[in-house]
């Protein structure tokens, strides 16, 4: 009887052990499954496009183009460290206008965080009308010039669109300040701090005879129009000066050389893998393998932005899917070492390698 109860309490006690092992099992699946499914969600989006071209229809009101963080601007090299707005904007196709006059334009607005926030705002109040386009540039119009009508503004927030084919446009009164071979240039300084700057098409126009705001081609009469902008930091003919800055926003300046290091922090730490803990550790040699591909991908895309303002955004989102796909590799590891402990006998040198892949 002694026995037979041993024999029940043993078989137990295996049930009991059984279960919790299922139990860790499906835990760890799901720490997984929940790991893989952020991974997935929270791959970042490539640097934004800053060479921007495509065709936007009038009748859609407005249309939301880029947002640009234009640096400070250093006095003692004003060319160099400027933000820079330019490019063309023209019909779509060389289309032309209908009738014999010259169609009413839509606008092209330049615009900091401070008067972007009412014009985009409003943009979304319906129905767009005259009122619509006087509620959009109402703070604007305290600082913004015109040609006709703001002659005292201070601010050169607006341009005309579409530019007249092979010319400048109408508020490029002094060509030259104009980017040669292109219709518009937008120069922006900010002596105190770095700004993030906003640029937008909104189907909306300043009357010349009586100075108001009026809803234009928003109907049966709206234009297609092709636009082709670059947004840079530094005037072109100075982007020697710091070329892996030149195409990108103030808050990525540096991010070519943060991804290079940590490339060859990557690369470094994958070799020691492979010299130490290649036939004992393969989920961990994995990871490395992921995050060195992963940073490779990356330097790539922004090595290539910086050349011509689109980059890769194909290789950027794999790099950061392979780079987010090795950290949670290392974590589960991290949290299976945490639950099953360290096995056999300590290894600085290796123990070393894992702690450094977690930091």
């Amino acid at each position: 009887e002694l026995n037979q109860e041993l024999i029940n309490h043993q078989q137990k006690w295996f049930h009991l052990q059984a279960g919790s092992s299922v139990n860790h099992c499906q835990k760890f699946r799901i720490v997984a499954l929940s790991c893989i499914a952020s991974l997935l969600l929270s791959v970042s989006p490539a640097v934004n496009a800053l060479h921007i071209r495509g065709t936007w229809d009038s009748s859609r009101f407005y249309l939301f183009l880029a947002k640009f963080g234009i640096q400070k601007t250093v006095l003692e090299s004003m060319a160099a460290t400027r933000g820079y707005v330019y490019g063309n904007v023209t019909l779509a196709g060389q289309r032309q206008a209908s009738s014999g006059r010259q169609r009413a334009p839509v606008t092209l607005v330049v615009v900091d965080s401070e008067y972007f926030q009412d014009l985009y705002t409003n943009s979304s109040r319906q129905p767009h009308n005259d009122e619509s386009c006087r509620r959009m540039f109402n703070k604007i119009d305290r600082l913004a010039w015109h040609p006709q009508c703001r002659q005292q503004g201070k601010e050169d927030f607006l341009r005309s669109v579409p530019c007249p084919t092979g010319r400048l446009c109408p508020e490029e009164d002094e060509p030259s300040r104009v980017i040669p071979g292109w219709q518009l240039t937008y120069a922006i300084q900010d002596t105190k701090q770095p700004r993030y700057w906003y640029l937008s098409l909104v189907a909306c126009s300043l009357n010349p005879d009586n100075c108001q705001w009026e809803a234009t081609h928003t109907g049966s009469s709206s234009l297609t129009l092709a636009y082709d902008l670059w947004l840079v930091n530094g005037a072109p003919s100075q982007r020697h000066v710091n070329k892996l800055e030149h195409q990108f926003s103030f808050d990525e300046h540096d991010i070519l050389e943060i991804y290079g290091v940590f490339l060859m922090l990557y690369a470094a730490l994958a070799g020691a893998v492979h010299a130490k803990l290649l036939r004992r550790q393969e989920p961990f040699t994995w990871g490395c393998g992921g995050a060195v591909a992963g940073a490779f991908l990356c330097c790539v895309h922004l090595a290539k932005f910086a050349g011509d303002g689109v980059g890769a955004s194909g290789l950027w989102a794999a790099g950061e899917l392979l780079r987010r796909w090795a950290d949670a590799v290392f974590i589960l590891l991290l949290i299976l070492a945490a639950r099953l402990g360290l096995q056999g006998r300590p290894d600085p040198l290796g123990t070393g390698i894992l702690l450094a892949s977690f930091l």
